[in-house]
C-alpha cells in the first residue's frame, strides 16, 4: 500500500467547498493508495471543510489579509506574502498539491506551500485541461455541460460515478438554534420546509416580498413551520419578511434562525425538514450531502447543470435566459410554493407545473454521476446536451480522446490567457 500526503486549495465559498467532496472521495477511493488529505480553504469556510468526509487536515487561509499583503506589489510585497504562509504552512512536503483556483493571489499562496507536485492553473505554466474547460465554459454559459464537482474531480482518478458530497459521520450538526423544534414531540409527523433567503449575490436572492409570498403559501397548504435560515447578512431580509407576512399568525409557524446557525449547525437544521427550498448557495449544496429534497432557483446567471444540487432527483427551476442574467422578477413564488409541496409529495411530474417563464431540470443518476436533463424529456434526453457532454468528458478524462487542447496554453492574468478547446465542444 503506497502512502501519498495530498494538499487541495481550494479558497472559493462555502458551495465550492461542498462541491470538491467528490474530488475527494475519488482520492480515497483509489486501490492501492492510501492517502492523507489537506484542504487549504479560506478560513470564513473552514466550518464547511471540517464536514466533509475524507479531510484529513484543514489549513485556515486568511484571503483577505494576503491581498492586503500584496496591495501595492512588487518584490516586497513577495516577501511579506511569503514570510506569512511560512507561519502557517505544513513544513512536511506533500507529495502533491493540487489548486483549484485560478488566480494571480491564489497562485501565489499555492507556489509557496511546499509540495513535491502541483498541479493547477498556476501563473506562467500550462493550464492544465479541466480549467482550459472552465475558461471555455465561462465564455458560453448556455453551452456549459458539466457541473463544477465533476470539473474539480478530474484532477483525481477517474473512478466513476462519481459520489455525491458526503459529510463526517461523527458530525450531527446539531445547533441550539433547533431546540424549539426538539421540543414537540409530533415533530416528525410533520411537513417543515426550510427557505434559505441568502444568496452568493443580490442578482440571486428573491425579495422579501415574493419570500413573504412564499412562506405564506406553504403554511397555508398546510406546512407546520418554515424555518428561515442564511448569514448575518441576511438578517435585514428576514426581518422585512416577517413583516410583509399578511396574516399574523402566520408568524408563529415561522423560525427565524437567520445569522443564528453556523455552517456546523447547518445539517441538523436540515434535517430537521422535509424540504430545502433555496436559490443557488452553498446551503443547497450541503442539502445534497445529506440528501434531503431540493427545490433549487436558479435565475441572475445562475445555472444548475453547472452548480445545481449534486445528487440524485434533485430539483431545479430554471429561469428562461437565467444564464444570461435573468433576474427573479417572472418567478411566482405561489407557483413555487405548490411545486415544492408537490415534490414533498411525490406527485411532481405529472406535468401540472408547465410554465413558459421557467424549465423544471432534475437530476438524474448516470454511469458518470448526477445530470440535470429537462424534467419534460426525461426519457429523451437533449441530444446536443449529450454530444457536449460527451466530448467534454473525453477532453477532461482521457477517454477515447481525438481532439484535445495542445497543452502549451499558458495562463498569465485574470484577463490574459488563452484557450485551446476540442472542436466537438464548441460545435
Amino acid at each position: 500500500m503506497r502512502h501519498e500526503r495530498v494538499t487541495i486549495v481550494q479558497l472559493a465559498r462555502f458551495g465550492d467547498i461542498i462541491q470538491t467532496s467528490p474530488l475527494i472521495q475519488n482520492l480515497k477511493r483509489e486501490d492501492g493508495v492510501e492517502r492523507e488529505i489537506t484542504l487549504a480553504v479560506d478560513h470564513r469556510a473552514a466550518p464547511a471543510a471540517r464536514l466533509l468526509y475524507g479531510v484529513d487536515h484543514v489549513i485556515e487561509i486568511d484571503l483577505s489579509h494576503a491581498a492586503n499583503l500584496v496591495a501595492e506589489g512588487g518584490i516586497r510585497a513577495f516577501a511579506a506574502l511569503k514570510q506569512w504562509v511560512s507561519q502557517w504552512c505544513p513544513h512536511e512536503l506533500a507529495d502533491r498539491l493540487i489548486l483549484l483556483n485560478q488566480g494571480e493571489l491564489t497562485s501565489a499562496i499555492a507556489t509557496l506551500i511546499p509540495a513535491a507536485k502541483k498541479i493547477g492553473p498556476f501563473l506562467r505554466r500550462p493550464l492544465p485541461k479541466p480549467h482550459q474547460y472552465l475558461n471555455q465554459a465561462i465564455r458560453n454559459r448556455n453551452m456549459a455541460p458539466l457541473h463544477l464537482a465533476e470539473v474539480w474531480a478530474a484532477y483525481g482518478p477517474p473512478i466513476l460515478p462519481l459520489l455525491p458530497p458526503l459529510l463526517k459521520p461523527e458530525i450531527p450538526g446539531t445547533g441550539v438554534a433547533l431546540h424549539s423544534m426538539e421540543a414537540r414531540p409530533d415533530s416528525l409527523k410533520t411537513t417543515r420546509f426550510v427557505v434559505n433567503v441568502g444568496a452568493g449575490g443580490q442578482e440571486r436572492m428573491l425579495p422579501a416580498a415574493k419570500l413573504a409570498v412564499l412562506v405564506s403559501r406553504l403554511l397555508e397548504n398546510g406546512s407546520t413551520e418554515v424555518v428561515l435560515t442564511g448569514t448575518r447578512a441576511d438578517e435585514p431580509v428576514g426581518r422585512e419578511l416577517l413583516e410583509k407576512l399578511e396574516d399574523p399568525r402566520l408568524k408563529d409557524h415561522v423560525i427565524n434562525v437567520i445569522g443564528q446557525t453556523s455552517i456546523s449547525d447547518l445539517p441538523g437544521v436540515l434535517r430537521s425538514a422535509d424540504m430545502l427550498i433555496s436559490s443557488d448557495t452553498g446551503t443547497l449544496q450541503l442539502a445534497a450531502a445529506i440528501e434531503m429534497k431540493t427545490l433549487g432557483l436558479f435565475f441572475g446567471g445562475a445555472n444548475p447543470v453547472e452548480t445545481g444540487a449534486y445528487c440524485n432527483e434533485a430539483v431545479a427551476l430554471v429561469v428562461q435566459g437565467s444564464t444570461s442574467g435573468t433576474g427573479s422578477d417572472s418567478i411566482d413564488p405561489e407557483r413555487v410554493a405548490d411545486l415544492a409541496w408537490s415534490i414533498v409529495e411525490n406527485t411532481w411530474q405529472n406535468g401540472r407545473h408547465h410554465d413558459s417563464t421557467f424549465t423544471l431540470m432534475v437530476a438524474r443518476p448516470t454511469s458518470v454521476g448526477p445530470e440535470y436533463v429537462s424534467a419534460s424529456r426525461i426519457e429523451t434526453a437533449d441530444p446536443a446536451m449529450q454530444r457536449r457532454r460527451a466530448a467534454a468528458r473525453r477532453f477532461l478524462w482521457g477517454i477515447g480522446e481525438k481532439e484535445g487542447a495542445s497543452g502549451e496554453d499558458r495562463y498569465d492574468s485574470p484577463d490574459g490567457f488563452r484557450t485551446e478547446f476540442s472542436s466537438e465542444l464548441t460545435r
